[in-house]
């Protein structure tokens, strides 16, 4: 069992003094994270997380190791890992394991998630800033050929796992995701049954677009995967922070589009295309990958839902069980309902 405040021996291991701590969210995520002040004066991030495999632990290393070749490109937006004890080639030193939770360091970075949909000028200093990591992941990449995030050219796994779950959904997926909702409470029930009647219309043509897209090698690199507003940090309108890189692997830089473009824009069909068009251009975006931003987009809206439907049913519990986990979920159902796909 974790305390209100991380492990002082861990911090310490990382050349940390406390002088002030502060318990913070982690979203959605089992993960503990502590806003940590230095008697030197700085401020870090401490996270720990429970290990779940030794691949995992390990490719998370990697993904340090990323992180910390970003940081040095980077002004101060990219959190800088800190070691603990002396620098190995592995990146052991990045990620301490104490018993069965494993332990992390980086530092704080200023600013806020946009409480509403970018401006402008906002959108062109994420589209430009996130231009500048994927860059850094690019040539990591490459010089990493021998780690989990080495570069290299096939189908996008997203569009791979979101093949692979509407292919689910078309033999017999369909009737358990009904039987999840029959042991809903009615008012929750009426909401997931408008939903399902939307994945229900869009279905025939979400399995024709991926199964295309199955067959389209494009280049992939090291990607955030997880890239959503209140990843992104601003200070005085512009980009301040890229935070949370645990769900990092190789995909295409457009998933990451799709994702934090999406979570701006959720319920708003017109601002999401307009700011879409706008991004596509800052990245100069050639028609195929266009084509993938829009494919990416309409599969993550249009299957979110369904995920939650299996974690729930996983759980044996209903939507506002967890009081976020309800409001999240009508969220991404709404969003489906008035979703269309983007004209880019």
């Amino acid at each position: 069992m974790l305390s209100d405040s991380p492990d002082l021996q861990i911090c310490g291991q990382f050349g940390l003094q406390p002088t002030a701590v502060a318990r913070v969210a982690a979203g959605f995520s089992e993960a503990n994270v502590w806003r940590v002040s230095d008697v030197s004066g700085g401020v870090f991030a401490v996270k720990c997380w429970r290990v779940p495999s030794v691949a995992v632990l390990r490719h998370r290393r990697v993904v340090r190791r990323w992180m910390q070749f970003a940081a040095q490109q980077s002004a101060g937006w990219i959190p800088t890992p800190r070691w603990a004890g002396l620098n190995s080639t592995d990146g052991t030193g990045l990620i301490v394991e104490r018993l069965q939770y494993a332990w992390q360091v980086e530092t704080w970075c200023r600013g806020f998630c946009l409480a509403t949909a970018p401006t402008a000028s906002e959108l062109q200093s994420a589209a430009v800033t996130l231009l500048r990591l994927y860059a850094s992941g690019r040539e990591f990449g490459a010089c990493c050929a021998d780690t989990t995030l080495a570069n290299t050219v096939a189908p996008s796994p997203a569009v791979l796992r979101r093949a692979g779950l509407v292919e689910e959904l078309c033999q017999g997926g369909w009737q358990q995701l009904q039987n999840v909702v029959s042991r809903w409470p009615e008012a929750q029930a009426a909401a997931a049954r408008r939903y399902l009647a939307v994945l229900q219309h869009w279905l025939p043509w979400l399995r024709h677009q991926l199964q295309n897209w199955c067959r389209n090698a494009v280049p992939l690199q090291p990607v955030l995967r997880d890239l959503r507003a209140e990843n992104l940090l601003f200070d005085a309108g512009d980009v301040s922070g890229v935070i949370d890189w645990d769900a990092a692997a190789v995909d295409h830089p457009c998933l990451d589009a799709a994702r934090l473009l999406r979570t701006w824009h959720l319920n708003h069909t017109g601002q999401m295309a307009a700011a879409a068009l706008a991004w596509a251009n800052h990245w100069q975006l050639s028609n195929e990958q266009r084509l993938l931003l829009i494919v990416l987009d309409a599969s993550g809206v249009l299957l979110n839902p369904v995920v939650w439907f299996r974690r729930l049913s996983e759980a044996s519990s209903v939507p506002d069980a967890v009081p976020e986990v309800g409001q999240r979920l009508r969220l991404l159902m709404s969003a489906a309902e008035v979703w269309q796909p983007l004209q880019l």
